[in-house]
């Protein structure tokens, strides 16, 4: 497995408190250097820090600005994977293909069944679908709460048709990334915990904060990582 570099799109104002556990599973994972970009925790540093302003007018438009940081930031791999602060990595891992689930519809339904509506999120999903089948593409799902390896030419070229869609299911799609088919990894229920064997896991600010999730990550991961550049008592 390539030890390409990880980049975290972090919010500008960013808690640390699932970012320092995710920074710790990283000894799970092989990698080159860890990249910030956008909005600077307090308490953690990592190789490289692109602290800047995310504009737009939703989180999707601003991670539009992170992405055209890492395309042309030179000291960034060609190819990278993209983690967010809520990824762990549980177990050592040594092969790794970007997964995808269910194809965009599926998902589209499941939202809106869920919620009786239409949310901001199943219209841009929607959105992509159409742009995807427009365009001859195939329709799976790749958001995913796992990691993402992407390419920085490839991703610089789909950039401009970006605004609005689901960028993860447009890369992916795009460049046939992945060829597994499983279940996502995040865990939003305050009683579950995760299967013994699992590799990866996701929680949500609530799960992690409040959840029986939160707690068990906590007492996984106890080893400082080398990110972690102040003693903060009530994090360790």
């Amino acid at each position: 497995m390539e030890k390409y570099d990880i980049a975290y799109i972090l919010k500008n104002d960013i808690k640390p408190e699932e970012l320092r556990y995710s920074l710790r599973s990283l000894d799970n994972f092989p990698h080159g250097r860890v990249f910030f970009y956008g909005g600077k925790p307090e308490g953690l540093e990592p190789d490289v820090m692109v602290h800047f302003t995310q504009t737009g007018n939703s989180k999707y438009a601003r991670a539009l600005t992170s992405f055209d940081f890492m395309c042309n930031d030179e000291r960034l791999s060609d190819d990278f994977w993209l983690f967010n602060d809520d990824f762990f990595v549980m177990r050592p891992v040594t092969e790794y293909e970007t997964p995808y689930d269910e194809t965009l519809f599926e998902k589209i339904i499941r939202i809106e069944d869920k919620y009786r509506h239409k949310t901001a999120y199943s219209e841009m999903l929607r959105r992509g679908a159409k742009w995807l089948r427009d365009n001859g593409y195939d329709v799976k799902n790749y958001a995913l709460h796992m990691p993402m390896l992407l390419n920085k030419e490839k991703l610089k070229a789909i950039l401009p048709d970006l605004q609005g869609l689901p960028l993860r299911s447009i890369y992916g799609n795009v460049y046939g990334t992945g060829a597994v088919n499983r279940r996502d990894v995040k865990i939003q229920d305050l009683e579950k915990i995760p299967a013994p064997d699992a590799d990866f896991l996701s929680t949500s600010d609530k799960s992690f904060k409040r959840g029986k999730v939160g707690e068990y990550i906590r007492n996984y991961f106890t080893e400082k990582s080398i990110y972690e550049v102040e003693t903060d008592e009530k994090n360790d």
